[in-house]
């Protein structure tokens, strides 16, 4: 089958909306992912501080 200039068309319409749909949604994705790594970090470093109380204990 060949394709013809409507069917070229529709294709690159398609993919122009999927780009723009796409690039609208990565802000919104990168802050979230940025929320969840600052939560990660800091119940690491809450985590740490409890561990290092607990090992002051031993000494």
């Amino acid at each position: 089958m060949v394709a013809t200039p409507i069917d070229i068309a529709r294709a690159a319409t398609t993919a122009t909306l999927l780009m723009r749909q796409k690039s609208m949604a990565e802000p919104a994705t990168f802050r979230r992912d940025m929320d969840q790594s600052r939560r990660a970090i800091r119940a690491s470093r809450e985590l740490l501080k409890r561990l290092g109380h607990v090992v002051a204990t031993w000494r």
